[in-house]
């Protein structure tokens, strides 16, 4: 009778170690197949919301902040590893670092995001990112084609720097 027990347990703990090793290599794909429907889906629902905020355009969408800033927005950035960058272009005579806290709130989605807002008037790059509820606005002077590659992004020389606390306004240097 013990060997009979014995037996039947090795055979269980024998079955129980090939499940948690995974077993045989004939492992099944368990992803869902209508994740990358699900997927497209979401990117047109997206894509649609996006498009009612401007109109979009071959160099990105169009939009215009309350002070009556506008802009052409990109959600990515050629060559960015960290999927973090975005890239505004405006020819406003307004600088970008003036209006920082009001782009802020109209066109981050995430605090992990990093803005480059390039104008082509005044001929200057500002980075906007945020870390513990402080918006750093810092202007750099533009290298030609920084906006098409995130590597070159703010590699000109630092013009302006500015620091935002987000919660009171205020400007804390500049």
């Amino acid at each position: 009778m013990k060997k009979r027990v014995l037996a039947w347990m090795l055979g269980g703990l024998l079955l129980l170690s090939l499940c948690a090793c995974g077993g045989p290599s004939d492992a099944q794909d368990t992803t869902d197949p209508n994740q990358d429907e699900k997927t497209q889906q979401d990117s047109e629902q997206e894509g649609t919301q996006s498009a009612s905020n401007g109109t979009e355009s071959d160099e990105g969408e169009s939009r215009t902040l309350p002070s009556g800033l506008a802009l052409s927005f990109s959600p990515t950035v050629p060559n960015d590893t960290t999927g973090n960058y975005r890239l505004s272009t405006t020819s406003s005579d307004t600088a970008p670092a003036d209006c920082a806290q009001e782009y802020y709130e109209n066109m981050f989605k995430s605090d992990d995001e990093i803005h480059a807002v390039w104008n082509k008037t005044q001929n200057t790059m500002t980075c906007l990112k945020v870390s513990s509820g402080l918006l750093f606005a810092d202007t750099y002077e533009y290298v030609d084609g920084e906006e098409n590659d995130a590597a070159l992004l703010f590699s000109g020389r630092i013009l302006d720097s500015k620091l935002i606390n987000l919660s009171t306004g205020e400007v804390l240097e500049s």
